[in-house]
């Protein structure tokens, strides 16, 4: 399954003495193949969440196209889109992100509870997965009992319950000391090995010996 963003322009309009516009991208182009690792690279400003948002469908470019193989995803409507994001795709958000009034359990199973009420094989996927981020002993906890690394690997977690092909994250080293900052590049790099694309982004120099393709935002023109 391979994603396509094509002639991206993004515009965003805010108040200004001598203008109301801002251009955030112009003619941007990226692919990102099956199976790889993606890292978009770049200081605070160069639009790196921009080009996640519209790429993961949560952000209509002003001009250009994003298809998954030969779906242009935002030709779709609200309700096609939602289901094409909950079969395919799956997110990391920047920050800690996990609802406060559930455990770990549930905020894992919440992507399934927006559909439908999860089957025994829907549990049995969470709970494996909570074993594979290494918080086995946390499945019960509510996020105010968690450290930042803890609650890091529960929301990668919750992104991938659905099986994703597509996994996108949002500086997810951020704020991390360095142990738990190397646990969250080896599952990264563990769900590529498993044939997940994987698109991150980062201000972080030090990640790019991990990527298969790298793009570097302060390079461009």
């Amino acid at each position: 399954m391979i994603l396509k963003a094509q002639n991206i322009k993004m515009e965003f309009e805010r108040k200004r003495k001598d203008t109301n516009i801002l251009e955030v991208l112009n003619e941007f182009n990226l692919e990102v193949p099956e199976g790889k690792l993606l890292l978009i690279m770049g200081e605070s400003g160069k639009g790196k969440t921009t080009i996640l948002n519209i790429i993961s469908g949560l952000l209509n470019p002003t001009e250009g196209n994003v298809f998954l193989d030969e779906t242009d995803i935002y030709s779709l409507n609200d309700k096609e889109l939602s289901k094409l994001r909950s079969e395919n795709f799956g997110m990391v958000p920047q920050g800690q992100t996990l609802l406060r009034s559930l455990n770990v359990l549930d905020n894992i199973l919440l992507p399934i509870k927006l559909y439908r009420n999860p089957s025994d094989d829907d549990i049995k996927r969470a709970k494996d997965l909570i074993d594979e981020m290494g918080i086995t002993d946390l499945i019960d906890v509510m996020p105010s009992e968690m450290s930042g690394g803890e609650l890091r690997r529960a929301a990668i977690a919750r992104a991938l319950i659905n099986n994703p092909k597509i996994l996108f994250a949002d500086e997810p080293t951020s704020d991390l000391d360095s142990k738990n900052r190397n646990m969250i590049i080896d599952i990264f790099k563990a769900q590529r090995d498993k044939g997940v694309s994987v698109v991150m982004v980062t201000h972080d120099d030090s990640l790019k010996d991990i990527a298969d393709i790298l793009i570097n935002l302060n390079e461009e023109a």
